[in-house]
């Protein structure tokens, strides 16, 4: 932490003020350190450092209401996030009672992409338990107060040891051993308070930055989808007569558009492969609809990866084409599109729909942005089935009837859409990189204070 003291400055704020004296802490990465500061390993300021194990039964024993067990995308910086909190019963609890959680702990995420992310647990008296993923921190009283330790560990100081000790083998992970040994500053109790204080104040200006920023991203989406939604179901021309189709789902369309089933408007509509081959070190891409990220087929570090052999035989079937569209019918993000980039071979699994478009009839980057529309996202998840999770059955999906516009208008309307799909992306990724720089401001003063 700091190498600075903190004190009241009139109506301005805080202002960093250095210290009478300092000492060498022999630490390369730590520098001096106030010279009446320790610097200990975190098992000597803790009274309990240990996680939590995935409940017996996984998932099928989370209930709707009960104990909460805090996972790793509950933990954050900012503080806890409980918006998809799972919950477990009594019973469950008493089997995990040694990695109860309480008020004032501090949570550190050890395993994964969320490596490092802690905060303190505010519980308001709520019971909470964790699972494996989430380490719970109890500091000494007489030694570190929570807010602090928080403060402490989200540093760029302690950040670096967590980065450079852990040793996951398939995942970044951290032990017990390597947290007890993550060395932290110990300025006195009053300081602590001080310093905490100080960060809680302007960490939570920077947080209700962030958040705003965060939202003007999230109106500007639906703003876009509105625009595009509107422009491939009613056209460009707000003054062209319209007629009902008898499609409910479309409403009102142009009179001269034209209406057709999926099943005839493409030359191809396939799932991938229901029973997936043998995963091997080097191969071809079996990719699924976790490859769809922001609206773009993504490739991933940790993709799956299929034999020639095997690939070729999934190739009889059919092949996967560049401007082909992939369509998730199943799972929770069911109804997200991308077009089929260039790219090498690959093939999918049962997750992706594969659709290509009559050339006549259908403009490819038209069906994609129809497909994205709200109201044909609304007719997705109205005719999902269910088994263990929620699907589109390709018979369901190809007797949609879509809207048809002139292939010379879809053309305009495609036009339109990257036009304004551009412009919405633009400012988003300005807001995004202003995000960052307020997250990177976060870090710093952590880290200074």
């Amino acid at each position: 932490m700091s190498s600075t003291k903190i004190t009241d400055a009139p109506r301005s704020g805080q202002r960093f003020e250095p210290y009478p004296a300092y000492t060498d802490s022999g630490i390369e990465w730590l520098g001096e350190i106030p010279a009446h500061w320790e610097v200990k390993q975190l098992r000597y300021t803790t009274a309990k450092i240990g996680s939590g194990k995935t409940p017996s039964g996984g998932g099928e024993v989370y209930v709707s209401e009960g104990v909460m067990l805090l996972r790793s995308q509950n933990v954050h910086f900012a503080g806890l996030r409980l918006d998809d909190v799972a919950f477990i019963d009594a019973v469950t609890d008493a089997e995990m009672a040694g990695s109860r959680v309480k008020e004032g702990d501090v949570l550190l995420n050890i395993t994964g992409a969320s490596l490092g992310r802690c905060c303190v647990a505010r519980l308001n008296r709520a019971p909470a338990n964790v699972n494996q993923h989430v380490c719970v921190i109890r500091p000494r009283r007489s030694t570190l107060k929570s807010s602090f330790l928080a403060a402490v560990v989200s540093s760029q100081s302690v950040q670096t040891q967590i980065f450079n000790t852990e040793n996951g083998i398939s995942r970044d992970a951290l032990n017990f051993q390597q947290i007890g040994q993550l060395r932290v500053t110990c300025p006195t109790l009053g300081e602590q308070d001080a310093i905490a204080d100080f960060l809680d104040r302007e960490t939570a200006r920077i947080d209700a930055l962030v958040a705003k920023k965060e939202q003007l991203i999230t109106l500007l989406q639906e703003r876009r989808t509105a625009l595009i939604s509107r422009a491939v179901t009613k056209g460009l021309d707000p003054n062209a007569p319209m007629r009902d189709p008898g499609v409910e789902w479309l409403g009102e369309i142009p009179a001269h558009w034209g209406v057709t089933k999926l099943r005839y408007g493409c030359s191809l509509l396939r799932d991938g492969t229901h029973q997936p081959p043998e995963r091997v070190a080097e191969g071809y891409p079996l990719l699924s609809v976790r490859n769809i990220v922001d609206g773009k087929l993504a490739r991933l570090p940790d993709d799956s990866m299929i034999s020639e052999m095997n690939f070729r035989v999934l190739e009889r079937s059919f092949n996967i084409r560049e401007n082909d569209i992939l369509l998730a019918i199943v799972g929770a993000t069911l109804g997200k599109v991308a077009v089929v980039p260039p790219s090498e071979p690959f093939a999918v699994q049962r997750s992706l729909a594969v659709l290509r478009p009559r050339r006549q009839l259908l403009d490819f980057q038209y069906l994609a942005s129809l497909f994205q529309s709200h109201p044909f996202q609304r007719l997705l998840w109205q005719s999902v089935g269910y088994s263990a999770q929620p699907g589109i059955y390709l018979n369901a999906l190809a007797s949609f009837r879509v809207s048809v516009p002139p292939i010379r208008e879809q053309a305009e309307i495609v036009k339109f859409v990257l036009e304004v799909g551009g412009i919405i992306d633009e400012l988003i990724g300005r807001i995004r990189e202003a995000i960052e720089r307020l997250k990177e401001l976060r870090t710093a003063l952590i880290s200074a204070g």
